[in-house]
């Protein structure tokens, strides 16, 4: 069932349908529209501005990269000297084990030689006494030679 009616001339033009109101569906619609339209120029907005901040990040990240690439050259530089400075280590500890293991065979040689002595000063000690008993005999012979050839004896008694 269709009916139309019109309510005055064009510029209150009003249709109805079947018990619906074309102008104010279409007063709807074009309120829609107009506010979707809105809505999409919003959107288109902040889109740009999006846009804007992910071009500004790409320049950070660009930024950050250049950064993050010297920071690794720098860690590279770092890790070569470390190991530079092992190798080296390495090498003074390869010389300072052959100058303990000398000083040590040289320490060992002391003590032998320091236990010979030990042994020697015994000797010399043993060898001073018997020497200094030898001395004293040969001194008290002496003694007695002397008073006999000044006595005129030969010391078996009287001339």
């Amino acid at each position: 069932m269709l009916v139309l009616f019109m309510s005055g001339a064009l510029p209150g033009f009003r249709v109805r349908l079947a018990g619906m109101d074309v102008q104010k569906t279409m007063e709807f619609i074009l309120e829609q529209q107009a506010a979707m339209t809105a809505r999409q120029g919003e959107h288109e907005a902040r889109m740009a501005e999006h846009e804007k901040q992910m071009a500004e990040h790409g320049k950070q990240m660009a930024e950050h990269d250049k950064r993050m690439a010297k920071i690794d050259k720098r860690i590279d530089a770092t890790t070569k000297l470390i190991q530079t400075g092992m190798r080296i280590l390495a090498k003074t500890d390869e010389k300072l084990n052959v100058l303990i293991d000398a000083q040590m065979r040289a320490e060992a040689r002391m003590d032998k030689f320091e236990a010979r002595m030990d042994k020697f000063e015994a000797r010399m000690e043993k060898f001073e006494v018997k020497y200094e008993q030898r001395s004293a005999q040969i001194d008290a012979r002496l003694d007695r030679l002397i008073k006999a050839l000044t006595r005129g004896t030969n010391g078996h008694g009287k001339n």
